[in-house]
């Protein structure tokens, strides 16, 4: 009896923490799982996802896989994924309810539907069980949002209101209408003009501003000098750069978008001419990849003149770290597919792609590759350095990526590639 109950026993552990190693999601109809809610008076916790969402996979992968995180969060609410395919009418009628413009997004409902918190994005960890623990104990957007109609606007306040907003950059074609912005506005609105380049007001500005037109922008580009004394040239080119940038992106049939590439490219400042030059150099490309007309040499050298033109203006390092620059300004994800392009035109019998073009890219690669610690990225720069005869880098490069692409959980399918690649390098086959 005592060997059958030691048995039972230790069958109860094993299933209890294998139960807490992920987050258990329900796949029940809503209805029930409010049902549910109510009696056993917990929250709904609703993970917004689709089909084609990395920062989505991430998560399930390296965040509800913590055993701290699916204990915490087992115990404290009912758990469901809402997977919004397009196909699925019923996801797709409760992302429409509850006004879904991003993923992931992150939902805490009542057993009667009411949405209790809510936010988006991507969360690590600490994050997540931060969020998860703030809902529990009543710290939700409704709870800053009653501070700040009180009259706080601390930045403490501000900046954790912000952290549970959608940013604002996702309501552009509705010119930034949003909770977001309207508390930045409110925020700036309280402050001195002597406290917009404080410490306080650049945190909020470069993590949360995206609205060109608002007067926070406005005062950082017309006086740039005040905050170069305090944070930098670099770091203010970046922000204005990186605003400029996502102010230019988007459905280029809209008027929307129309009119901000007018815009941008009427703005007298340098941050400007040099998105506008990048966006002109991208063009050639797309049209050398899609119409061959054109020659790839003599637009990476356009490329590498733009750059080591307006170094200088991004950082304080020598010409030889301008692929530091371009890492920074330039969209990187940009880059790697460019590069890729030119590798594949390399290898291509036309032959068209000089040794010295390539010689450019692996520079490129090299510096973005390193910072950006992305498997696809060292991938890249692995095959061009074996395209240049560099056997030894190429090997170090795709054994990185391997490790990188094992590290982010990647599919089996994409760590099989890179365990094929690798083998060929060694075995010195392109």
């Amino acid at each position: 009896m005592a060997k059958i109950f030691s048995a039972v026993f230790f069958i109860s552990l094993c299933l209890a923490g294998y139960s807490q190693s992920h987050i258990n999601f329900r796949q029940s109809p809503l209805d029930s799982l409010k049902k549910d809610a109510i009696g056993k008076k917990q929250l709904i916790y609703l993970f917004f996802t689709n089909p084609g969402c990395e920062p989505c996979r991430a998560m399930k992968n390296n965040v509800f896989t913590d055993s701290t995180v699916a204990g915490f969060y087992n115990r404290n609410f009912i758990n469901s994924i809402i997977n919004n395919t397009g196909k699925d009418t019923a996801a797709k009628n409760i992302c429409i309810r509850y006004q879904i413009v991003r993923y992931p997004s992150h939902l805490f409902i009542n057993g009667k539907g009411e949405v209790i918190n809510r936010t988006s994005g991507y969360r690590n960890v600490a994050g997540f069980l931060k969020l998860g623990k703030e809902t529990r104990d009543g710290i939700t957007r409704d709870y800053y949002s009653k501070l700040m109609l009180a009259g706080d606007y601390s930045f403490e306040t501000v900046s954790a209101a912000l952290r549970l907003e959608e940013p604002a950059l996702l309501f552009a074609d509705s010119n930034y209408r949003c909770r977001s912005q309207e508390i930045l506005d409110n925020y700036f609105s309280r402050q001195k003009e002597g406290d917009y380049s404080s410490k306080e007001s650049w945190t909020l500005l470069k993590n949360y501003e995206y609205n060109p037109h608002s007067m926070i922008f406005q005062y950082l580009v017309n006086h740039q000098d005040n905050f170069v004394r305090q944070f930098g040239k670099q770091d203010v080119d970046i922000v204005i750069y990186n605003l400029l940038d996502n102010y230019g992106s988007g459905n280029s049939s809209s008027d929307r978008y129309k009119n901000a590439q007018k815009e941008i490219k009427a703005m007298d400042i340098p941050q400007a001419r040099v998105r506008v030059q990048f966006d002109e150099i991208m063009d050639s490309a797309y049209r050398i990849r899609r119409d061959s007309l054109g020659n790839w040499n003599d637009l990476v050298k356009k490329a590498n003149e733009l750059i080591l033109d307006n170094y200088h203006m991004i950082n304080r390092f020598e010409i030889n770290d301008w692929c530091w620059t371009i890492y920074h300004m330039i969209n990187r994800f940009e880059i790697n597919d460019w590069c890729w392009t030119i590798y594949k035109r390399f290898l291509d019998p036309r032959g068209d792609i000089s040794r010295a073009t390539m010689g450019m890219i692996c520079q490129w690669m090299n510096k973005t590759s390193g910072f950006e610690k992305d498997y696809e990225f060292e991938d890249t720069y692995a095959h061009i350095l074996f395209s240049l005869g560099k056997q030894k880098e190429a090997i170090e490069a795709e054994s990185l990526s391997l490790d990188h692409a094992i590290q982010d959980k990647a599919d089996n399918k994409t760590i099989d590639s890179h365990r094929r690649e690798l083998e060929l390098f060694r075995e010195k086959k392109e």
